[in-house]
């Protein structure tokens, strides 16, 4: 009878489980990663504007930077600076901008419709 008792305890009673010690835990997460640098520059990739930006604008700063020193024109056209990608990015928001659906293409065909309404 003693044996059904200990059974019936164990059913009842939650297990505990050890604390994981932290030495323990350290090993089994990854390293930390090194923290990323930026690349340094940032293209525009929407649509060329008649004398104020082009397609395909590089600025050799960051992107706060190019913002800044493109204050006046985003007053007209607050848009170009979601369009406006770090050099990391470039890659995979080239193919976005191309691609129907997606939201960089969305803002370039805004930016579009607000370029000719004008």
């Amino acid at each position: 009878m003693a044996n059904t008792e200990t059974k019936d305890k164990a059913a009842t009673e939650p297990e505990s489980k050890a604390p994981a010690l932290p030495h323990e835990a350290k090993q089994h997460k990854d390293p930390p990663k090194p923290a990323k640098e930026e690349s340094g520059f940032c293209v525009y990739l929407g649509p060329s504007i008649h004398a104020t930006i082009l397609s395909g604008t590089v600025f050799s700063k960051n992107k706060a930077d190019a913002l800044k020193e493109l204050e006046s024109i985003l007053v007209d056209y607050p848009l170009i600076a979601d369009l406006i990608v770090t050099g990391d990015a470039l890659p995979e928001s080239r193919i976005k901008v191309r691609t129907p659906g997606n939201l960089l293409n969305v803002k370039y065909d805004k930016l579009v419709a607000a370029i000719k309404s004008k």
